[in-house]
């Protein structure tokens, strides 16, 4: 049976007794996707879109109360009104975050123009060239991060090596990739075993763009 109210009281001022500042106008349940009662703390089908927190701060202006009745907060915020920004989660949280920053920065500030990459054709042995020399068959993949189109060469750093171009090196499209192949012949006296890593170094003109290491196979003898 319903409590009968005393003689002139305000049903209005009742129910905001009861539910202190909400005055259950029931918009952050109409404006919610999933149709919960955030009322009832969180729950499994909230979708964090914080619709029901826009809705409810227009209405404490409206009413003239003070906004984030609905907000996000811990339990110590709701009981006892404590707040810290700096929590050691945040402290942590801004650290790695500040180190992934450095990170990207430092990544970034050593990318090059150009990048090329040079590896040994697959299931190829070394060919005799002549009674000094010795050859190894590359494939090759130049990676254009800029909008202008660069034309390229291949010069070996490695004392005794010479590259062989197959065809002509293709001019770098921009933001392409462009591919090709090439012989290395390298004197059998500057071998060092069985693998000898070759430095190679990529220029456009006069301009060194990128260096590039791989090996070359040999008899190892």
């Amino acid at each position: 049976m319903a409590e009968a109210l005393p003689a002139g009281a305000n049903p209005l001022k009742q129910t905001q007794k009861a539910l202190g500042d909400c005055i259950d106008c029931k918009l952050c349940i109409a404006v919610c996707p999933t149709g919960i009662d955030i009322r009832n703390g969180t729950q499994l089908e909230c979708i964090n879109c914080t619709a029901c927190i826009d809705a409810c701060d227009e209405v404490m202006d409206k009413v003239k109360r003070p906004r984030g009745l609905i907000r996000y907060d811990s339990f110590n915020g709701v009981s006892a009104g404590a707040r810290r920004l700096f929590t050691p989660r945040v402290i942590a949280y801004s650290v790695v975050l500040t180190g992934l920053l450095v990170a990207n920065i430092f990544l970034l500030s050593g990318r090059t123009d150009v990048e090329a990459l040079v590896l040994r054709t697959p299931g190829m042995l070394f060919q005799k060239v002549d009674d000094q020399h010795l050859s190894n068959l590359y494939n090759f993949q130049i990676i254009n991060k800029t909008k202008e189109v660069f034309e390229v060469r291949f010069e070996p750093e490695t004392a005794g090596a010479t590259i062989k171009p197959i065809g002509q090196i293709p001019k770098t499209k921009p933001t392409d990739v462009v591919e090709g192949a090439f012989f290395i012949e390298m004197e059998k006296g500057k071998l060092t075993g069985r693998k000898t890593q070759v430095v190679i170094n990529v220029y456009s003109g006069d301009k060194l763009i990128d260096k590039v290491k791989t090996n070359f196979l040999g008899p190892g003898y």
